[in-house]
C-alpha cells in the first residue's frame, strides 16, 4: 500500500457505507466504477447520498463511472453508419446523467461533469468500427485509429465520453 502523508485510504462496500461509524469527515471521495455496479438509478441517487453525508463541508465526492448519456451517443453515430449498437455488461447500470442533475440532496450539489475521453470513445468506437467495417475487418483497441483518439483534443466531439468523472461538492 502506498503511504501518502494526511492521506487515509479505505475500501468499502458502497451500500454499507451509512452504517460505518467514522471519527472525521473527509475532504476527499472518490470511486472508479463503483456505482454502476449498483442496480438501479435509485439505488445510485441513494449511494451518492450517503457517500455526501460523509463529507466536510467544501468537501468534493469524484465519481469516475460509465454514462449512459455518452453511450446513447455514441450508438446513435453507429446507427447512422449502419454499424452494431454498443452494449453495456450486463451487470452495469451506466449513471443516468439526467436523473443526477435532478437529484436533490441537502447540502450537496454537482458541479461538473468532466468529458475527458470524448475524442477517444468518437474515433475508437465510431470512426474506427467504420473505417474496419469498409475494410472488412474487426475493429482493434490497438487499431491505429483507436490510437489516434488519444492523441486528439478531446473536446473535439463532445459528450462521447463513455467514462466520465463526475464532481460534487458539499455545501
Amino acid at each position: 500500500r502506498m503511504k501518502i502523508k494526511n492521506s487515509n485510504f479505505f475500501e468499502l462496500d458502497i451500500n454499507k457505507i451509512n452504517s460505518i461509524k467514522f471519527e472525521n469527515k473527509f475532504d476527499y471521495i472518490i470511486s472508479k466504477r463503483s456505482i454502476i455496479n449498483l442496480k438501479s438509478t435509485n439505488q445510485q441517487l441513494k449511494a451518492i447520498e450517503n457517500i455526501s453525508k460523509l463529507l466536510k463541508k467544501g468537501g468534493k465526492y469524484l465519481a469516475c463511472e460509465s454514462s449512459a448519456n455518452a453511450l446513447k451517443n455514441i450508438n446513435e453515430f453507429r446507427k447512422f453508419n449502419k454499424l452494431a449498437q454498443i452494449k453495456k455488461p450486463w451487470h452495469n447500470h451506466y449513471i443516468d446523467e439526467d436523473s443526477l442533475k435532478k437529484q436533490k440532496i441537502k447540502n450537496f450539489r454537482l458541479i461538473k461533469i468532466h468529458n475527458f475521453t470524448s475524442g477517444y470513445y468518437f474515433t475508437s468506437r465510431v470512426i474506427n468500427a467504420l473505417y474496419s467495417k469498409l475494410k472488412n475487418k474487426e475493429p482493434k483497441n490497438s487499431d491505429l485509429l483507436s490510437k489516434v483518439g488519444w492523441l486528439i483534443n478531446q473536446n473535439l466531439k463532445n459528450d462521447f465520453s463513455q467514462t466520465k468523472v463526475f464532481e460534487f461538492i458539499k455545501l
